[in-house]
């Protein structure tokens, strides 16, 4: 996949991978589509992020 966003010849890296020219796109818009997940934070992580600032904030109210 990322051979051919680098620029290989499509109908070469078919040949090669046994493909058709339709797999090949639909994995790539599959693959463009989710790309930006790869930036997004785990779960577990967001939720302690929210924890700390909700800490932060109770902690300001108490005053310690």
């Amino acid at each position: 996949m990322l051979q051919g966003l680098k620029g290989k010849p499509v109908a070469e890296l078919c040949t090669e991978h046994q493909i058709s020219q339709v797999q090949f796109y639909q994995g790539r818009d599959q693959f463009l589509a989710n790309a930006p997940k790869l930036f997004e934070l785990p779960l577990a992580t967001q939720r302690e992020a929210r924890l700390a600032h909700e800490n932060a904030k109770l902690r300001s109210l108490v005053g310690s």
